[in-house]
């Protein structure tokens, strides 16, 4: 993705004073993916990489959003006039670039992919070691998607079968959901912070 690059030195003023360290060796074992393949050894992140990847979490979110709508027929223009009061013109235009620039049949592999390259080029992290990172940031978007049905009077089974992935878990983030009262941004956060916690070296 070439625009990444570009949100480095976007972000780089932002994230100049965060120290960047190795990932710790000891890994954990993790549930079955979101993808559903066999259970993997999930890396534990500094807490400089996850400052860095809590960025990557926001700029993912954006993509998701940017890319639903390319998804559905907007064009980049229209997306444009969606984000013009953006508080950062120059971040925004890139990744709209960035996403219109893709080529991609499933936003919800689009987005997680983004964050995969951002954990890489934004957050310092392995190519190698960005699966504890994809992994929680489904959970956010999950939890993000939950308080959407919410937030417009649908059920939980409904919700359930929104999810684009199935089982115990993405369920368990829908009734956590469903359960509280946070606002879509919050929500998001919440659930990253809560699955990537555990993940962080202390």
């Amino acid at each position: 993705m070439h625009q990444k690059l570009l949100f480095v030195i976007v972000l780089g003023a932002a994230l100049a004073g965060c120290a960047s360290t190795t990932p710790a060796p000891a890994p954990v074992p993790a549930p079955n993916s979101p993808a559903g393949a066999p259970k993997v050894h999930m890396t534990r992140y500094s807490q400089a990489q996850v400052t860095r990847l809590t960025y990557c979490v926001g700029l993912t979110d954006t993509a998701w959003s940017i890319s639903t709508m390319k998804a559905s027929g907007k064009t980049r223009e229209q997306i444009r006039a969606t984000y013009a009061n953006h508080p950062n013109p120059t971040l925004i235009n890139a990744e709209i670039d960035e996403v219109y620039g893709a080529t991609f049949t499933h936003v919800w592999d689009y987005s997680v992919q983004f964050f995969r390259e951002c954990a890489v080029n934004v957050g310092q992290v392995a190519a190698d070691s960005t699966d504890t990172g994809a992994y929680c940031v489904q959970n956010a978007m999950m939890s993000s998607q939950a308080q959407e049905y919410r937030a417009a009077g649908k059920t939980k089974q409904e919700a359930y079968a929104s999810l684009p992935i199935k089982g115990d878990k993405p369920k368990s983030l829908v009734d956590t959901v469903y359960e509280g009262n946070l606002d879509r941004a919050h929500t998001m956060l919440d659930a990253w912070n809560t699955c990537i916690a555990p993940m962080t070296v202390k």
